[in-house]
């Protein structure tokens, strides 16, 4: 199972749309490709926005690092944004300590 890590806060609306569309973009690659893979992004953001859950990664993170845990491998989507993303910071530094096997995309 893969955990599929990308870049989502920002300021700008249009930019959060952007990075969603991309993850789902990247989700549906790695599956066309028979890989098992988790977005948090793609599986939480609709629900966030319906039921007006917070979107920050403060809230995300216990979730987050628990589905890490579940997973063989960190997969880290490298668009606009994934290298000064804090929660993917936390979230990669987290697979780290658990010894994940860390892909690129």
């Amino acid at each position: 199972m893969i955990y599929l890590s990308s870049p989502y806060t920002h300021s700008d609306p249009w930019e959060v749309q952007r990075r969603v569309l991309a993850t789902k973009q990247a989700l549906a690659h790695l599956l066309e490709k028979g890989e098992f893979v988790y977005s948090p992004i793609v599986m939480c953001h609709a629900v966030a926005n319906i039921h007006s859950l917070p979107t920050d990664h403060t809230f995300w993170l216990r979730f987050d690092f628990h589905m890490i845990e579940k997973c063989d491998e960190f997969a880290i989507l490298r668009i606009d944004g994934w290298e000064k993303s804090r929660g993917m910071q936390a979230e990669y530094h987290h697979a780290v300590r658990l010894g994940k096997k860390i892909t690129y995309i």
